[in-house]
């Protein structure tokens, strides 16, 4: 599980040191629930309510459309990265 550091890092929007690129990978993991290398939305409403936050299906899917760069309907971790580092891989 991310820890509320790393959460709170990557919410800031802070772009994190070049020794962080584990705890970068480390937190897709995390939304990654089934391990396929992208984020689905049902993946992003499971990490939300871990950290119980509650969300609407509308809002999840702003999120996602916010990330999902390609619009394949999936975050890749090159764009979770982007996203919410502001970097790129």
């Amino acid at each position: 599980m991310i820890s509320r550091d790393e959460y709170m890092v990557a919410m800031g929007q802070q772009e994190p040191a070049e020794h962080g690129r584990a705890a970068m990978r480390a937190c897709f993991l995390e939304f990654d629930k089934d391990g396929n290398g992208t984020i689905d939305r049902s993946e992003l409403q499971k990490v939300f309510q871990e950290l119980g936050k509650s969300f609407s299906k509308a809002e999840l899917q702003r999120m996602m459309d916010m990330m999902d760069a390609d619009k394949s309907g999936t975050v890749s971790y090159e764009e979770f990265i982007a996203h919410i580092f502001g970097v790129k891989k």
